[in-house]
């Protein structure tokens, strides 16, 4: 028998080849704890999602006593890890709080800031982060930099996160990066992405008060091209893109004027290779939307059950 989440995973992947990519999903209702997915148990490339394991690592440490968010650090731009956004296009050294390195790691995906934070928080502290929370097949093996770098070395030309030097490249030699294959960079599962995302929005991770530092963080992310484009503008969406070639990915959470808020995880995959499309960014809140309107149905049907 078709559920009717079964339904909408049909009509979700329908949506996705008539936008043509592949998309993999989950979305998880945080009150009542229904679920659709959509090859949710697929491993896929995170790209800039990663960013939301390493601020509750850093919160988890600043929680603990480890880090102190208000230290203060000197960085000169020309020595950071290449980031379209943020650090990346200064020209001076800047002297910033810790705090505010998460922030310009969230709100501007901000890879040179990233990375100092990886290397602050140490590689094996993310290990142990998806180890405590059970993420099995959640791995973050490299930093930004050796994502970037990655692509300049399979190429074989100076690359520094910016697609449009790659108009012309063959696609063929495109679909071998390194950088867009879950087994040799990065990698979740959108159900995993969507079971990180509840840790942090039902204060699950350890210490609990290192959540709520990172759902502040999340919330000031300047993108709403993707999760953010399928929903009203009275329901608050907080989330984090992840962008590689080919790749358009977020994950985050919805949050309706009733109250009830749904994590949600979208990655999505195209053949074509083309760094702009506006219609393809707006087909992850749509896919979002339509996932996220099942589960309220279900749990419109749930609270109208009797006792």
């Amino acid at each position: 028998m078709t559920t009717g989440a079964d339904k909408v995973a049909q009509d979700i992947r329908a949506a996705a080849a008539a936008a043509g990519v592949r998309i993999w999903l989950h979305a998880r209702s945080l009150s009542s704890g229904q679920e659709v997915g959509v090859a949710a148990d697929e491993p896929v490339v995170l790209a800039s999602v990663l960013k939301i394991a390493v601020a509750v690592e850093l919160a988890r440490q600043a929680a603990r006593g480890r880090i102190g968010l208000d230290e203060r650090i000197t960085l000169r731009p020309a020595e950071l890890t290449p980031s379209p956004s943020g650090l990346g296009v200064l020209s001076g050294p800047v002297t910033l709080p810790i705090r505010d390195l998460a922030v310009l790691m969230l709100s501007l995906s901000d890879n040179a800031a990233t990375d100092v934070l990886i290397a602050r928080l140490g590689a094996k502290s993310l290990d142990l982060l998806t180890e405590e929370l059970g993420l099995t097949q959640t791995a973050i093996p490299e930093d930004c930099a050796a994502i970037i770098r990655s692509v300049g070395e399979d190429l074989g030309l100076g690359y520094t996160d910016d697609e449009s030097a790659l108009d012309g490249v063959d696609p063929a030699r495109l679909r071998t990066l390194r950088a867009l294959d879950p087994t040799r960079t990065c990698r979740s599962t959108a159900r995993e992405t969507v079971q990180l995302l509840t840790a942090v929005w039902r204060d699950q991770v350890d210490p609990p008060e290192a959540a709520a530092l990172v759902r502040a963080w999340m919330s000031h992310q300047a993108w709403e091209h993707r999760l953010a484009s399928g929903f009203d503008d009275e329901i608050t969406v907080v989330g984090k893109t992840g962008t590689l070639p080919g790749l358009r990915n977020e994950a985050g959470v919805v949050t309706y004027p009733d109250g009830r808020d749904y994590a949600v995880a979208v990655f999505t995959r195209d053949d074509d290779f083309r760094s702009r499309s506006s219609a393809r960014d707006h087909f992850l809140g749509r896919a979002a939307r339509m996932a996220v309107e099942e589960l309220r149905r279900t749990d419109g049907q749930s609270m109208r059950r009797p006792a």
